[in-house]
């Protein structure tokens, strides 16, 4: 709202929680929570804003996949009904107030003292992170219950979103943009029986079981070439 006092800038914005999922073949969406410190500008005094690298375009393919011994490619058929993966930081900000927290008065952090004094958290410490995922295939095939009764670990278990084609015609494969978060090890906790627009479906849950390494990673390829922070 420009030219208005209901302009904010906060500083210290972390993310608390990130979820990447997909119902049918609507496109993939993803969302993202943001915690402040409470430390803020208003109005806030932009002018601009700094460009971003963007997916050129976003196709319904999924990138759905892991290996139980044999590679498994949910993404390539029609029994995927719907997906979803999340991680969550377990932010606290309460928690994480302090006697001797700063303060400021309110809309200026370079002035404290005043009638509007409060204070902001000077840090910001993420807990246990957690993931959360869980897909929604056509019940067509027993492997997914062989995997959870005889507790098989799942390896890079990949969810993703396909983008444009980078190098039409180019041979062997195509390169695409993609957004991919892959937990390496996981195993099937829980497995439901499900009706999915009147199909027959099973839900599964995972659950990332990795030690010593990350609990998942993310790979992003679009076109722009660069390093961003």
């Amino acid at each position: 709202m420009e030219g208005s006092g209901y302009s904010f800038l906060y500083a210290g914005m972390v993310v608390g929680q990130v979820t990447m999922s997909q119902e049918g073949v609507n496109a993939i969406k993803t969302s993202f929570n943001l915690v402040g410190s409470g430390k803020h500008w208003s109005p806030h005094g932009v002018t601009s804003l700094p460009s971003a690298p963007a997916f050129t375009c976003l196709r319904p393919f999924a990138y759905l996949s892991y290996d139980n011994g044999a590679p498994v490619d949910l993404g390539s058929g029609c029994t995927v009904r719907g997906w979803t993966v999340s991680l969550d930081n377990a932010l606290n900000p309460q928690g994480d107030r302090c006697t001797g927290d700063s303060t400021q008065d309110a809309g200026d952090p370079t002035a404290s003292g005043g009638a509007s004094d409060a204070a902001f958290n000077s840090k910001l410490h993420h807990r246990d992170r957690s993931v959360t995922a869980q897909i929604t295939i056509e019940a067509d095939a027993a492997d997914e219950w062989d995997d959870l009764v005889e507790g098989v670990t799942l390896t890079d278990v990949t969810f993703g979103a396909r983008g444009a084609d980078l190098d039409p015609g180019g041979t062997p494969d195509t390169t695409y943009e993609y957004l991919k978060i892959i937990i390496p090890t996981a195993k099937i906790t829980r497995i439901v029986n499900v009706d999915s627009d009147g199909k027959f479906a099973i839900q599964m849950d995972l659950l990332p079981i990795t030690s010593g390494t990350s609990v998942l990673t993310v790979e992003v390829v679009n076109s722009t070439i660069g390093t961003f922070a």
